[in-house]
């Protein structure tokens, strides 16, 4: 009993030590809970503002990546605008040459159908020797008359034959032009090699094929002056056609087919001028907008880079 007593008197000895000690305690936290709350509070303003900054970083990111790919998109269309003006340059040097390709042609044949109904007015009389053919054999000259005219009609076939390699090759620098507005820079040096080489073999053809058609009018005039000695000769005053010396309606029928083939590649240049026109239209109102669009975009990205 003595000893708890004793404890007892002991534990009261403690209550007060320990009570102050409490209340110094609960004093101390009260004065910190101000400095507690002041702490959360800015730890939750310092994750808004994380937070804020890094959607703006984003936002920018983004405003970023759109002005650039409106820059990539403005580059191509610029590209592609130049592809198609040189190809429409192209074509309308082409539908010139084939203007003056057909009125070869028409002259040529009108020139034929002259003689055949007796109209004829040969010209370039200086490039035969007339007085030759009136001292020279009839049956010599109707041979010689013969040989010109077989002479004429492979040179038509062959003059066709080379309008017609002209016209693939065409086909073929087209192709390559067109690969050429589609491709990525890696591939274009290639590709721009290859044109180069299919647009020297072009204007090669080009050139051949003028020289030919030129030779191809003198031969027919040559011709032609062979024949009004013949006729004469043989007593035919005026071509009225009873006296058929030379058939010249293979020839006629080649230049029809020749021509039919001109006016079609006439006709489809004349639309392919037209869409391409359409084309560049459409392109530079294209470039026009994403001119405008990178202008207005790189404004915007400027001024939230400067509120940033």
């Amino acid at each position: 009993m003595i000893r708890i007593a004793e404890s007892s008197l002991g534990l009261e000895s403690l209550e007060k030590p320990f009570s102050a000690a409490l209340k110094a305690l609960e004093e101390q936290q009260e004065i910190f809970n101000p400095f507690w709350q002041e702490l959360d509070s800015l730890k939750s303003q310092l994750q808004r503002q994380t937070r804020e900054v890094q959607q703006q970083g984003e936002v920018l990111e983004n405003r970023f990546q759109a002005l650039e790919e409106t820059q990539i998109s403005l580059e191509e269309a610029k590209i592609q605008w130049g592809v198609q003006q040189n190809i429409l340059s192209n074509k309308q040097d082409r539908c010139k040459k084939v203007n003056d390709n057909l009125q070869v042609i028409q002259e040529l044949k009108h020139s034929l159908e002259q003689v055949a109904d007796g109209t004829a007015d040969i010209g370039s009389e200086g490039k035969v020797d007339l007085v030759s053919l009136e001292n020279m054999p009839l049956g010599e000259l109707e041979e010689k008359l013969k040989s010109l005219q077989e002479d004429l009609e492979k040179l038509v076939r062959f003059v066709n034959d080379q309008e017609e390699e002209l016209t693939l090759q065409r086909q073929t620098v087209q192709e390559l032009q067109d690969k050429l507005a589609n491709v990525g820079d890696f591939e274009r040096l290639e590709l721009e090699n290859e044109l180069a080489e299919e647009q020297e073999r072009k204007e090669f053809l080009d050139r051949t094929l003028t020289g030919q058609r030129r030779n191809l009018k003198e031969r027919q005039e040559i011709l032609l002056q062979h024949l009004r000695v013949l006729r004469r000769r043989q007593g035919v005053m005026e071509f009225d056609g009873q006296t058929p010396t030379i058939n010249l309606d293979p020839i006629v029928v080649q230049l029809e087919t020749w021509e039919n083939k001109v006016i079609q590649e006439q006709k489809a240049l004349a639309t392919e001028i037209q869409h391409l026109h359409k084309s560049v239209e459409e392109t530079q109102a294209m470039i026009k907008q994403l001119d405008t669009e990178q202008a207005q975009k790189t404004k915007q990205l400027e001024g939230e880079r400067e509120n940033w």
